[in-house]
Protein backbone atom coordinates (compact mmCIF):
# COMPACT_ATOMS: atom_id res chain seq x y z
CA UNK A 1 0.00 0.00 0.00
CA UNK A 2 2.79 2.46 0.85
CA UNK A 3 4.42 1.68 -2.75
CA UNK A 4 1.11 2.97 -4.17
CA UNK A 5 0.86 6.15 -2.40
CA UNK A 6 4.55 6.54 -3.23
CA UNK A 7 3.53 5.85 -6.84
CA UNK A 8 0.65 8.54 -6.99
CA UNK A 9 2.90 11.16 -5.15
CA UNK A 10 5.12 11.49 -7.98
CA UNK A 11 2.74 10.82 -10.49
CA UNK A 12 1.37 14.08 -8.97
CA UNK A 13 4.72 15.84 -8.40
CA UNK A 14 5.75 15.00 -11.71
CA UNK A 15 1.98 16.45 -13.13
CA UNK A 16 2.75 19.75 -11.26
CA UNK A 17 6.28 20.41 -12.58
CA UNK A 18 4.83 19.84 -16.08
CA UNK A 19 2.13 22.52 -15.50
CA UNK A 20 3.41 25.77 -17.04
CA UNK A 21 4.22 28.42 -14.43
CA UNK A 22 1.82 31.24 -16.15
CA UNK A 23 -1.02 30.58 -18.73
CA UNK A 24 -2.77 33.55 -20.55
CA UNK A 25 -6.46 33.35 -21.56
CA UNK A 26 -6.75 35.60 -24.67
CA UNK A 27 -10.19 35.61 -26.22
CA UNK A 28 -8.65 36.71 -29.77
CA UNK A 29 -7.00 33.58 -30.29
CA UNK A 30 -9.99 30.92 -29.83
CA UNK A 31 -9.68 31.07 -26.13
CA UNK A 32 -6.45 28.55 -26.08
CA UNK A 33 -3.91 29.09 -23.17
CA UNK A 34 -0.72 30.58 -24.27
CA UNK A 35 2.31 29.79 -22.63
CA UNK A 36 4.65 32.35 -21.31
CA UNK A 37 8.31 31.61 -21.26
CA UNK A 38 10.04 33.27 -18.14
CA UNK A 39 13.10 31.54 -18.99
CA UNK A 40 14.01 32.06 -22.12
CA UNK A 41 17.95 32.91 -22.58
CA UNK A 42 17.93 35.70 -24.77
CA UNK A 43 21.51 35.97 -27.39
CA UNK A 44 22.49 39.92 -28.29
CA UNK A 45 23.81 39.41 -31.46
CA UNK A 46 27.12 40.67 -31.92
CA UNK A 47 28.23 43.87 -33.07
CA UNK A 48 29.65 43.75 -37.01
CA UNK A 49 32.11 45.78 -37.82
CA UNK A 50 32.24 47.02 -41.13
CA UNK A 51 34.96 48.53 -43.42
CA UNK A 52 34.58 52.41 -43.09
CA UNK A 53 35.42 52.82 -47.19
CA UNK A 54 32.38 50.20 -48.21
CA UNK A 55 29.87 52.39 -46.19
CA UNK A 56 27.89 55.09 -47.71
CA UNK A 57 28.52 58.13 -46.24
CA UNK A 58 24.82 59.86 -47.07
CA UNK A 59 21.71 57.71 -48.10
CA UNK A 60 19.91 59.02 -51.17
CA UNK A 61 16.48 60.85 -50.22
CA UNK A 62 14.01 58.39 -51.75
CA UNK A 63 12.04 60.37 -54.44
CA UNK A 64 8.62 60.37 -53.85
CA UNK A 65 6.11 58.96 -55.77
CA UNK A 66 3.69 60.98 -57.83
CA UNK A 67 0.78 59.53 -59.05
CA UNK A 68 -0.45 60.61 -62.45
CA UNK A 69 -3.30 62.36 -62.35
CA UNK A 70 -4.97 61.40 -65.50
CA UNK A 71 -6.62 63.64 -67.92
CA UNK A 72 -9.86 63.86 -70.04
CA UNK A 73 -9.32 63.60 -73.99
CA UNK A 74 -11.91 64.36 -76.42
CA UNK A 75 -12.51 62.29 -79.71
CA UNK A 76 -14.04 62.39 -82.92
CA UNK A 77 -14.61 59.41 -84.06
CA UNK A 78 -16.65 58.92 -88.07
CA UNK A 79 -16.84 54.93 -88.79
CA UNK A 80 -16.32 51.87 -87.41
CA UNK A 81 -15.74 48.91 -89.49
CA UNK A 82 -14.64 44.98 -89.14
CA UNK A 83 -11.90 44.79 -91.05
CA UNK A 84 -9.07 46.77 -91.43
CA UNK A 85 -9.06 47.06 -95.59
CA UNK A 86 -12.32 48.76 -94.86
CA UNK A 87 -11.29 51.00 -92.14
CA UNK A 88 -8.35 52.23 -94.25
CA UNK A 89 -10.29 52.18 -97.29
CA UNK A 90 -12.68 55.07 -95.63
CA UNK A 91 -10.19 56.61 -93.93
CA UNK A 92 -8.46 57.22 -97.48
CA UNK A 93 -11.50 58.41 -99.16
CA UNK A 94 -12.22 60.65 -95.77
CA UNK A 95 -9.01 62.25 -96.14
CA UNK A 96 -9.88 63.87 -99.86
CA UNK A 97 -13.25 65.43 -98.53
CA UNK A 98 -11.77 66.58 -95.20
CA UNK A 99 -8.17 67.87 -94.36
CA UNK A 100 -8.06 66.59 -90.63
CA UNK A 101 -6.22 63.83 -89.34
CA UNK A 102 -7.72 60.42 -89.60
CA UNK A 103 -6.14 57.59 -87.56
CA UNK A 104 -7.02 53.74 -87.83
CA UNK A 105 -7.43 51.85 -84.09
CA UNK A 106 -8.50 48.47 -83.60
CA UNK A 107 -11.35 49.20 -80.29
CA UNK A 108 -11.43 46.01 -77.92
CA UNK A 109 -14.47 47.98 -76.38
CA UNK A 110 -16.72 47.41 -79.53
CA UNK A 111 -14.53 44.56 -81.28
CA UNK A 112 -14.22 46.98 -84.41
CA UNK A 113 -11.68 49.31 -86.13
CA UNK A 114 -12.68 52.65 -85.89
CA UNK A 115 -12.06 55.91 -87.47
CA UNK A 116 -10.65 58.52 -85.88
CA UNK A 117 -9.53 62.33 -85.61
CA UNK A 118 -6.47 62.62 -82.67
CA UNK A 119 -7.93 63.60 -79.11
CA UNK A 120 -8.65 67.15 -78.34
CA UNK A 121 -7.89 68.28 -74.91
CA UNK A 122 -11.30 70.48 -74.49
CA UNK A 123 -14.61 69.25 -75.22
CA UNK A 124 -15.69 72.76 -77.18
CA UNK A 125 -12.59 71.85 -79.77
CA UNK A 126 -14.08 68.24 -80.25
CA UNK A 127 -17.63 69.53 -80.44
CA UNK A 128 -16.68 72.29 -83.39
CA UNK A 129 -14.74 69.58 -85.46
CA UNK A 130 -17.97 66.78 -85.06
CA UNK A 131 -20.59 69.80 -86.07
CA UNK A 132 -18.35 71.00 -88.98
CA UNK A 133 -18.28 67.23 -89.89
CA UNK A 134 -22.29 66.91 -89.52
CA UNK A 135 -22.72 69.31 -92.38
CA UNK A 136 -21.29 66.60 -94.95
CA UNK A 137 -23.71 63.95 -95.30
CA UNK A 138 -20.89 61.27 -95.11
CA UNK A 139 -20.28 62.21 -91.36
CA UNK A 140 -23.88 63.06 -89.88
CA UNK A 141 -23.15 60.09 -88.04
CA UNK A 142 -19.82 61.76 -86.25
CA UNK A 143 -19.66 61.45 -82.68
CA UNK A 144 -17.34 62.34 -79.53
CA UNK A 145 -15.91 59.66 -77.28
CA UNK A 146 -14.35 60.73 -74.03
CA UNK A 147 -11.07 58.99 -72.53
CA UNK A 148 -8.91 58.93 -69.86
CA UNK A 149 -4.99 59.12 -70.41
Amino acid sequence: MNKKYLYISFLIFLFIQCVPKETLKNNDVDSTNVYVFDDMNIVEPTEIVEDSANVPTEIAAAEPVIEKKKTEKYIVQIGAFSTKERAEKFANQSRKIISEELIVNYSSDVGLFVVQLPPYALRSEAEKIRNKLWKIKKFKDAFILTKLY
